[in-house]
């Protein structure tokens, strides 16, 4: 069903981005009007899983850049498109899980659009890197997509990849509400999508899941994908009469002795552990080592463990890759990632957790195995500790203009907002800003990131500190936080943060002890 508009704008004060309602095309400057999309679901059982989208709007954010007018569409719970130089379209991504040997296929059951006239989409940039000082992502635009007189993307529903995870499919299945004809300058905006993902071939069922799985990996499982009450329990490997091993410690003979720490206290916890030590190691017998009993326990090894650094004397090498960002950040840098997959040569989805601890002696491995194990043994019994969170971050305002440049503040206020209101965390903030704008008036991003919002009121209050850095931050950490978070420039090298600033020579005024807190 399709109807077409000429798009009527409304200002009260162009504050906030506006609000364009789908199905009238009106155009409204309020704070109060959500574009947050209902959803629902149907499970089809081994044939289908049919997902369905209201959509009641989005915000419209105007910028210009060379003397051209574009837009960003906002819709909560939604990102953009990915294509550099398309146009950066409100998208969304749900990851279906199919059973083992089967390929996805979109079947659009009923969807609702109306058009409306007079826009032109900004289009996708390269990502804005955060190392300190690197530039902004440079304007691009793909001019064979710009030039088409049609509508992009050609659809509103697409498996764009399909991950493997121990060898179970996982469709990505991405929506787009919003459509863009450039040469007309239209868009078509769905106020309704409701399609189906339709299992072809393959004659396994979810119930193979189950097989040669432990129940750690399948209730992980659950939690990544939407279909999760088609996924069976696996082996629960806590049972005391299970002899199935799940934990795997590769490790430089120099470390020996507090690998066997580590790997005893893990049993102590009920995991099954093997050490795997050598004289010398090379990347590729590290994999062969993880890989071989990777295929050969059932359930497969749920856990990696590697000690050792990837250079120096005693060296557990892990794999080197390079990077397609320019100088500093083009690598080469070592990663264990491709330890943990197991589906291929082109795959970077992990089937196993996995850690490393580089020690460059055996004496720092013990140090550094003692604490793990005293920290897990022994925990803190201060009760605030495990109530009390830090949230550090920059509202960085380059230009002055009373928008925040990137999300940094924002991302932290969400991610404190939802620990304070679904889990009664206690949050801190250490923020730090070089903005001199009117305090009162501060707001969020307006453009590719964020809405236009005004910040919280206590935010924007003479009483509060926009100057955090190290020692407030040292302060907080050592009063005992049991998870600090930080959004904002980093160092090239990961010497710290840059806003509030933060760096490994920070860290020797500590004075924390045992309240060890998750960074």
């Amino acid at each position: 069903m399709a109807f077409l508009f000429t798009t009527s704008y409304f200002a009260i004060g162009q504050q906030i981005n506006p609000y364009l309602s789908f199905d009238n095309g009106i155009q409204q400057f309020t704070d109060h009007m959500s574009t947050l999309p209902a959803r629902e679901t149907d499970n089809g059982g081994e044939e289908f899983y049919k997902i369905g989208f209201t959509f009641p709007g989005a915000a419209v954010a105007n910028t210009t850049v060379n003397g051209t007018g574009y837009q960003y569409l906002h819709i909560e719970g939604f990102a953009k498109m990915g294509q550099i130089g398309a146009p950066a379209l409100p998208a969304h991504n749900e990851v279906i899980a199919m059973p083992p040997g089967a390929t996805a296929q979109i079947s659009i059951v009923n969807s609702t659009y109306y058009e409306y006239n007079g826009y032109m989409i900004h289009p996708t940039l390269e990502p804005a890197r955060d190392t300190y000082g690197s530039p902004e992502p440079e304007f691009w635009i793909d001019e064979n997509i710009y030039n088409k007189n049609d509508f992009f993307p050609k659809d509103i529903v697409e498996v764009t990849n399909v991950m493997l995870l121990r060898g179970i499919p996982l469709a990505v299945t991405q929506i787009r509400p919003v459509q863009f004809n450039p040469v007309t300058g239209k868009i078509r905006v769905y106020t309704h999508i409701e399609f189906r993902l339709v299992y072809k071939g393959g004659n396994a069922s979810f119930s193979t899941i189950a097989d040669g799985n432990s129940l750690h990996f399948t209730n992980l499982l659950k939690r990544n994908v939407i279909n999760s009450v088609n996924i069976p329990d696996g082996s629960d490997l806590h049972d005391s009469k299970s002899a199935d091993r799940n934990y795997i410690i590769i490790t430089h003979n120099e470390f020996l002795s507090a690998a066997n720490d580590i790997a005893n206290w893990k049993r102590q916890l009920g995991y099954s552990v093997e050490v795997v030590s050598q004289a010398s190691w090379t990347a590729a017998q590290v994999k062969t080592a993880i890989e071989t009993r990777y295929d050969l326990w059932s359930p497969k090894p749920d856990y990696f463990l590697i000690i050792g650094d990837h250079t120096g004397s005693y060296a557990v090498p892990g794999d080197v890759v390079n990077t397609p960002y320019s100088p500093p950040d083009d690598g080469p840098f070592a990663t264990d990632l491709y330890f943990a997959c197991m589906d291929g040569s082109s795959d970077y989805h992990p089937d196993m957790a996995h850690g490393r601890i580089s020690p460059s002696n055996a004496t720092e491995a013990q140090i550094i195995v003692d604490k793990i194990i005293d920290y897990e043994k022994t925990p803190p019994t201060q009760a605030s500790f495990y109530t009390d969170i830090l949230n550090c971050a920059q509202y960085q305002d380059d230009d002055n203009n009373g928008y925040a440049d990137r999300r940094f503040c924002h991302t932290s206020e969400n991610i404190r907002d939802y620990l304070q209101g679904s889990f009664s965390y206690s949050s801190t903030r250490v923020y730090h800003t070089d903005a001199t704008t009117t305090l009162s008036t501060r707001r969020y991003n307006n453009t590719y990131y964020s809405n236009g919002q005004l910040l919280p009121a206590d935010l924007r209050s003479a009483s509060f500190n926009w100057a955090g850095g190290a020692t407030e931050i040292t302060n907080e950490i050592d009063a005992g936080k049991f998870l600090v978070f930080h959004r904002d420039h980093g160092y090239t090298g990961g010497s710290g943060w840059h806003r509030p600033y933060y760096t490994t020579t920070s860290m020797n005024s500590l004075a924390n002890g045992s309240l060890l807190p998750v960074v």
